[in-house]
């Protein structure tokens, strides 16, 4: 266990390992989440040099704390005319793949590997979404198809809230009293109703609020803090906080938008220094969850199976793609074809699942090896991404110019 002192020096030297390992990622396209995790690894159950049942006490305040900041970046950067201008292509391929995924893996989960039908369900929403903290970051920087480009982004953008939903959602089905699951179910959706109308008046009470603040100094601050009170006093209500987040950032996120349909007089524009607060914040809490994930693995529960089902799920969710998309998605929008290798590869799992992985165990769920075989496909599922990326890149690079 070290000292204050020391643990200040480890925390700067974590962030300046996130900052090289985001600048070896420009330069080399290699994704700098293995190493983070690995970081965590080392200095928790490795080195020692941090106490793991101290960090595994607070893991439901990092993972509440995570999830807003997660979820209002979901909503800031997410613009609904785009989504609207793809929404076809979009929609169709981010729900088959999630959708397929879900029933494989909870499928095998529970029969192949004995996990009851509640552990396989949360287990497999855990890991079925690709992460937009990684494909955000990936996408403006390769030289593929441009709709290839804003579809991939826009399912990493829509498959964090949507897990996030998913796995809240099974988690109060499972330790729900009542065994009625259409009664839950109904109080599932009143709770996710009642969020969304309180996201909404806030949201838009925010905007005008904000208008007349945003050029002093502390808006986007201010702006966070009534996201922290969002979640916190909805999940106080019983009502869904990351409902109500997500929709507050939406609304945040295309204010002019939202303005002008209200008829609200003037313009509105949501100040462009939030974007950049926001990739810091972004960023900081990313490198600390990452490296906080990897303080809370335990060595002993990397076994033959944990690893066995590890390489499994990984090799699921990209046959899950593989399959949906010529099966499904291509057949339905021929234009996307050719990128069949480049579409199913991209598939990292990040900070969305990192966060969801520590929650079960804070409300009394404890699945079998959940967090050991999270942070493997974590891993892998980059690994694969990176691999495909290079691999892509060295194609194009190499493809012959055409002279006419």
């Amino acid at each position: 266990m070290i000292g204050v002192s020391e643990s200040l020096v480890v925390a700067g030297l974590i962030i300046i390992l996130g900052f090289i390992g985001v600048q070896l990622f420009d330069s080399t396209k290699i994704i700098e989440i293995p190493l983070l995790l690995i970081i965590g690894f080392i200095v928790g159950p490795v080195l020692k040099l941090v106490n793991v049942s101290t960090f595994s006490g607070l893991s439901g305040y990092f993972g509440a704390l995570a999830l807003t900041v997660i979820l209002f970046d979901s909503g800031l950067n997410t613009k609904l005319e785009k989504i609207a201008d793809s929404a076809g292509k979009t929609m169709v391929e981010t729900l088959s793949i999630f959708i397929v995924t879900l029933i494989l893996l909870t499928a095998t989960l529970h029969f192949v590997f004995g996990y009851s039908l509640g552990e396989a369900a949360l287990f497999s929403a855990i890991v079925d979404g690709t992460s937009a903290a990684v494909v955000l970051s990936i996408a403006p920087k390769l030289n593929f198809n441009e709709d290839v480009k804003t579809i991939l982004s826009m399912e990493s953008i829509i498959t964090s809230p949507l897990q996030i939903i998913l796995v809240i959602s099974i988690i109060q089905i499972m330790t729900s009293s009542s065994m009625n699951v259409s009664q839950t179910i109904n109080a599932l959706l009143g709770e996710f109703s009642i969020a969304f109308v309180i996201g909404m008046i806030v949201g838009i009470v925010w905007l005008k609020i904000l208008k007349s603040i945003s050029k002093k100094p502390f808006a986007y601050m201010l702006t966070i803090a009534i996201a922290l009170i969002l979640y916190g006093s909805n999940e106080m209500i019983n009502a869904s906080g990351a409902i109500a987040v997500l929709v507050f950032a939406l609304i945040i996120g295309n204010g002019a938008g939202i303005w002008n349909a209200f008829k609200m007089g003037g313009e509105f524009k949501t100040p462009e220094n939030f974007r950049d607060f926001q990739t810091e914040i972004s960023f900081f809490v990313k490198t600390f969850f990452f490296v906080y994930l990897g303080i809370l693995i335990q060595p002993r529960f990397f076994t033959a199976t944990s690893i066995i089902i590890g390489v499994v799920i990984t090799l699921i969710i990209f046959i899950s793609r593989y399959a949906t998309l010529k099966l499904i998605v291509f057949n339905v929008y021929k234009s996307l074809k050719g990128n069949l290798e480049l579409m199913s590869g991209m598939m990292p799992r990040g900070l969305t699942e990192a966060v969801l992985v520590v929650i079960p165990a804070s409300v009394g769920i404890q699945i079998p090896y959940l967090l050991e075989i999270a942070f493997l496909v974590i891993i892998f599922t980059n690994l694969i991404t990176t691999a495909e990326i290079v691999r892509s890149e060295g194609r194009i690079v190499k493809r012959p110019r055409v002279v006419k």
